[in-house]
């Protein structure tokens, strides 16, 4: 049986944070993902955005806050995410997003979800694939950054995996 993907993503961030330490932009994480990748005869894959870095591993996924704190204060981090996913559970809309978890290894804050596939695949926008109310609930909390790399499918159903932005 596997691991919780907290305990699996914990232990595969504490292989590769060594390889992260003279990291200091986007092109220097890609290499360092690739020594990782040849050194460990993984496949893990690289992707960013604005103010995050994304590692993704065959059924999870590794993000930190990456970029300047003015972009992050502006466009979301993954702490808005944890907030964010946290009140739609409470709301009963948390089938709409990739679960997150906060890890910490080795005094660097990281946060974890499943992978969810079929991202790119869809239209456009996520809102065609959603009940009015659930579009509702995503307007009234600000969630609008969810064009067709920031969703993909679980079950058939679009999933939301970046819903750091939230436009209030």
């Amino acid at each position: 049986m596997l691991n919780p993907i907290e305990v699996r993503a914990a232990k595969f961030l504490a292989m590769l944070l060594p390889y992260l330490e003279d990291c200091f932009d986007t092109e220097s994480l890609a290499w360092a993902v690739d020594a990782f990748n040849r050194d460990y005869h993984r496949a893990v894959r690289f992707e960013h955005g604005l103010t995050r870095a994304v590692f993704i591993t065959s059924d999870y996924v590794v993000k930190f806050d990456f970029g300047r704190q003015n972009d992050i204060d502006r466009f979301g981090g993954c702490e808005s995410e944890c907030s964010l996913y946290a009140e739609a559970k409470r709301e009963g809309y948390a089938y709409l997003f990739a679960e997150i978890h906060r890890i910490c290894v080795g005094g660097k804050v990281a946060y974890c979800m499943p992978r969810v596939r079929g991202i790119g695949r869809g239209e456009d926008d996520v809102w065609m694939y959603l009940s009015e109310e659930e579009c509702d609930w995503l307007n009234d909390h600000g969630v609008g950054d969810v064009h067709y790399m920031n969703y993909g499918f679980r079950n058939n159903r679009p999933c939301i995996i970046d819903y750091a932005a939230q436009w209030l």
